[in-house]
């Protein structure tokens, strides 16, 4: 697995956990008029999904911050929200102007499944690692914007519900005696611990 990458602006650094693939353009793909447009020799890219740590190399969603959550497509689309707390790197078709991602292009809907899939690996290294186990479920609670076309037409079909989905009917969660459990089986005691024992 890649190592961490740290991102530098304004003097200000953020580390991320990245991961990338290289993916192939299929046929039904390749055949859009858009594609034949806009990427008609183009026969594979790259995506990659970046995950926020904090200075001691935990997963911390909230150090994103806005200056690298968001939709990159070599730049960032400013007004292109995915509602996920992590950067998304692809090779997105843009509307004229560069804010906004083209919802009509099979190239926009296949590169969001791929990235789906992506997350869905990237997901199966955190339940895997020592640490990461216990914190990757927060990086993927998404914000919800039903009315906006991003999220209407391509982020929530293409990748958020699949992933929520997918959290939910898996063991995604660890218990307090580390043992896998769906989300749906298990609560979050906040009380102090004496409350708990009481309980």
């Amino acid at each position: 697995q890649e190592g961490i990458t740290i991102l530098k602006s304004d003097g200000d650094e953020r580390r991320f956990k990245f991961f990338r693939r290289n993916v192939k353009v299929p046929d039904w793909v390749k055949d859009d008029r858009l594609t034949q447009e806009y990427r008609a020799k183009v026969t594979q890219r790259e995506i990659a999904v970046g995950f926020a740590l904090d200075k001691n190399g935990n997963l911390a969603p909230d150090e994103a911050g806005a200056m690298y959550g968001g939709v990159y497509s070599f730049l960032p689309l400013g007004e292109t929200k995915s509602g996920a707390k992590f950067p998304i790197q692809a090779d997105f078709l843009v509307q004229p102007g560069r804010d906004a991602l083209n919802y009509e292009a099979k190239w926009n809907h296949w590169i969001l499944e791929e990235v789906k899939k992506l997350s869905l690996d990237a997901i199966g290294f955190f339940k895997t690692h020592d640490t990461w186990k216990y914190q990757y479920l927060p990086s993927l609670e998404f914000t919800h914007s039903k009315g906006l076309e991003s999220f209407d037409k391509l982020f929530y079909p293409k990748l958020i519900e699949p992933i929520e989905k997918h959290l939910a009917s898996v063991d995604a969660v660890l218990t307090v005696d580390d043992q896998w459990a769906k989300i749906s089986e298990v609560i979050r005691l906040t009380e102090p611990q004496k409350a708990v024992e009481d309980l």
